[in-house]
């Protein structure tokens, strides 16, 4: 009986340990699309870790030298930029609609935006300090989030 347990914890651990769904790759593995933004929005910048989850959808979580994490979708459209205390670039912030700009401008324009998410269609700014603000698709305010 303590052979058969053996050999069920063996497979088992087997089992689990060879169903990783996350794998180290290079920057060139990415998407074309994750490959254009990070050139387009952090030239110089070099790609200091790539990971492909295959965990449900296919995500790629990229860090950068600067510090920078990204996550692109399997499109390699981003997900979420985190500065981390940084600034996002203010190439990628005009890519938002104006009207996050505009309200975030007229409501704390001495707060920078460190991340951006987008989650379920709504854009999701986080700005220094830990404000959390939710926009929608098309850039309506929505709510802040603690």
């Amino acid at each position: 009986m303590n052979k058969l347990k053996l050999v069920v914890a063996s497979c088992l651990f087997f089992f689990i340990t060879s169903c990783d769904d996350e794998k180290v790759i290079g920057g060139s593995d990415l998407p074309q699309a994750a490959q254009a933004f990070i050139s387009t929005h952090f030239p110089g910048e070099s790609i200091t870790r790539a990971v492909k989850d295959t965990e449900g959808k296919t995500e790629y979580d990229v860090r950068l030298s600067n510090g920078f994490k990204l996550e692109f979708n399997s499109a390699g459209e981003w997900r979420e930029i985190e500065g981390f205390g940084i600034e996002i670039p203010l190439t990628i912030q005009d890519e938002l609609p104006p009207s996050i700009l505009a309200y975030v401008s007229d409501n704390h324009s001495t707060q920078l935006i460190t991340k951006l998410e987008i989650d379920r269609g709504n854009y999701e700014v986080y700005l220094i300090g830990g404000l959390e603000i939710v926009f929608s698709s098309t850039g309506d305010f929505i709510r802040y989030d603690d």
